[in-house]
């Protein structure tokens, strides 16, 4: 039998090397976590130290973050404070200047930072007498980047300045910074005008002149006491009697019994007047006077020495551009010229002279200016009553009467029926006071004018008398006699109302150039004298009167604005405010009507374009005659009356847009 023992010795050997490799691999194993846990420890340690050299990183971070809040909440204090004294010191110079703040508004509107800039200037320069044209700077040259060589953008936006549009301004200036300046100024001119539902608002003065020029010293004005009840005349009368007040509050709204009224007193009081009355009440007062004109009266050995104030002087009237084409036929003048006469002083003696009316009674007769065509023309002293004229015979009855007239040594007369009107004011009354006045040998001769004068008239006269010479100012009704009564002969004259239509050539109105330069050079002399805003040079006068109205003024308006034109209230400026406005003026766009004799004001080669209806009768040449004599012409808008009016030439019209902006 075999031995298996030495066997059995070997299995256990290889064991004990199983179990003493497993021991030294896991000594091994302990090794290298123990290095594990060394290089561990080293890296926590590692991490320690970092993260204690960021929390001291993070400290001083922070420490340098309190310090930069710190200073910079110090530095937001001090501009805080800054902006506070600022604004305090712009304050105090607001309640000083009255018109900084507008300035300041405008130019917010183009831009913000722009405004702020203004104000720090300002502030920082002391510059507020010279705040106009540092603002003016600031703005033009916002413009010459905003809107380049577009003319009418800039008009436009000026406009819209103007008007004071600011959020309109602010939608502009986004629209042309977007899209830029070749945008269509029309397209933008409507979006803008649609989406605000602008209206026009008329131009205003920064710069008031104050009511002192329309306050008259008593010391040399005088009033006439008016009469008291009758006196004014047959058509005065008869208004404020009982059967006038039934006829304006009942009938005259009515076109046809309107229409009878009118024929019946243009064609039956003369017959009353000169065939009833003189047969039943034989009053001598009333008794035909034979009329003479200054021309004629001059010339008699009675009068005094005639003085020429100017020599006779010819005018050129060119036909002028009317719109539409098809128009022009209307315009048909009396004449391509005409010459206007001399114009002179003439001295009556033991005159009577009574209030609204340049007709004087002396010796028996009536004197008259050299330029009344009776035959062809009515005076206002006839259709109210105040007068009953035989054009024929040219002889006159004086139907108001004074009996208790006041007295006068010496005195220049220059009351007139039409006086009133500013128009004729202007160019036949106001005309003939300046070159009566211009001459040194009357400096001393008191006036004669109408009483009830408006402010802006006596305005005038006070202008040109400086408050040096005495103003007598007579009622209608009232009379003064005097002794030595100086008589100026015409320097403009237009008919009242044409008599009949059977005859042609109608005067439309002559004026003489000499007075019409003198006195606007005379005036402008004196505007420059006082303190003026920077007034518009195209400007569109609105019409506010009751008759002769453009119906759709509205759309008008809009177009003139959106090209840059200001829309302008005459009546709302004083006299010497319109002189300002209009002698610096380029262009003027207006409908007829009173106001637009201030055309004699602007300076020669203004465009000026005057909205007129077609209408038969009408003396289209009247503006045009006004304007050849002060070195202008005209253009002429011709419209469509209103066929459901019953005013004849004062109807309200209609025009065509697209033909006024062919005139401009």
């Amino acid at each position: 039998m075999q031995d298996d023992r030495p066997l059995k010795s070997s299995g256990h050997a290889d064991a004990a090397d199983a179990v003493q490799q497993r021991l030294e691999e896991l000594n091994a194993r302990m090794r290298g976590l123990g290095q594990q846990l060394v290089a561990e420890a080293r890296s926590l340690e590692e991490l320690s130290l970092s993260m204690t050299a960021m929390s001291a990183a993070s400290r001083e971070a922070s420490d340098a973050g309190a310090r930069a809040r710190s200073k910079t909440k110090s530095k937001s204090k001090a501009r805080a404070k800054a902006r506070a004294a600022l604004a305090e010191r712009w304050s105090i110079a607001c309640q000083l200047y009255g018109d900084l703040a507008g300035l300041c508004d405008r130019l917010a509107a183009l831009s913000e930072t722009m405004a702020e800039s203004f104000v720090v200037e300002m502030v920082e320069t002391k510059s507020f007498q010279d705040r106009h044209a540092i603002a003016g700077k600031l703005e033009t040259a916002f413009f010459d980047r905003l809107c380049g060589e577009r003319e009418a953008l800039r008009e436009y936006l000026l406009s819209l300045l103007a008007r004071r549009a600011w959020d309109a301004v602010k939608a502009f200036v986004r629209y042309v910074d977007v899209v830029g300046p070749e945008i269509e100024p029309s397209l933008l001119s409507a979006k803008i005008e649609q989406d605000f539902s602008l209206d026009v608002v008329a131009w205003q003065s920064d710069i008031g002149i104050g009511e002192a020029l329309a306050v008259q010293d008593p010391a040399y004005v005088l009033t006439v006491r008016a009469s008291e009840g009758r006196g004014q005349g047959t058509l005065s009368d008869l208004r404020r009697s009982s059967l006038g007040k039934f006829y304006v509050e009942r009938l005259k709204h009515y076109p046809p019994v309107r229409s009878a009224a009118i024929w019946l007193w243009q064609r039956g009081y003369p017959v009353y007047a000169n065939r009833v009355a003189p047969l039943v009440f034989r009053r001598e007062a009333q008794r035909w006077r034979p009329l003479t004109d200054i021309v004629e009266y001059s010339a008699r050995s009675e009068a005094g020495q005639k003085v020429v104030l100017a020599a006779p002087s010819k005018v050129e009237t060119p036909i002028p551009v009317a719109f539409p084409e098809k128009s022009r036929a209307v315009l048909v003048s009396p004449h391509d010229s005409y010459v206007f006469p001399e114009i002179f002083v003439t001295t009556v003696p033991d005159a009577t002279v009574y209030g609204g009316t340049n007709l004087v009674l002396v010796n028996g007769e009536v004197i008259c200016h050299n330029l009344y065509n009776f035959e062809r023309d009515y005076t206002s002293e006839e259709l109210h009553g105040r007068t009953s004229i035989d054009p024929k015979n040219r002889r006159v009855r004086w139907l108001s009467h004074d009996n208790d007239p006041e007295h006068l040594p010496r005195a220049g007369v220059f009351v007139d029926a039409c006086a009133p009107n500013y128009a004729h004011w202007l160019t036949e009354v106001f005309s003939r006071v300046v070159m009566f006045c211009s001459d040194e040998r009357f400096a001393d001769v008191p006036l004669i004018v109408n009483d009830g004068l408006h402010r802006n008239l006596m305005e005038s006269l006070l202008l040109i008398t400086r408050g040096e010479r005495r103003i007598i100012t007579l009622p209608i009704g009232r009379a003064i006699t005097v002794d030595e009564l100086y008589l100026t002969s015409n320097a403009g004259y237009v008919p009242f109302e044409r008599r009949t239509t059977r005859l042609s050539g109608h005067s439309h109105g002559l004026f003489s150039p000499v007075a019409m330069g003198r006195m606007r050079q005379m005036l402008v002399d004196v505007a420059a004298t006082f303190p003026s805003p920077k007034w518009p040079e195209k400007i569109y006068l609105r019409r506010n009167s009751g008759v002769r109205k453009v119906i759709n003024s509205g759309e008008i308006e809009r177009a003139m604005v959106a090209r840059g034109f200001s829309v302008i209230e005459p009546e709302k400026l004083s006299f010497l405010q319109q002189v300002q406005l209009f002698s610096g003026a380029k262009v003027v766009v207006a409908s007829t009507g009173a106001a637009v004799a201030n055309i004699i004001f602007c300076p020669p080669g203004a465009r000026i374009s005057i909205f007129i209806s077609r209408y038969a009768d009408t003396s289209y040449w009247y503006w045009q005659n006004i304007a050849a004599a002060s070195g202008n012409v005209v253009r002429y808008v011709l419209g469509e009356a209103d066929p459901g009016s019953t005013h004849g030439i004062h109807s309200d019209f209609r025009v065509s847009v697209d033909d006024v902006l062919k005139s401009l």
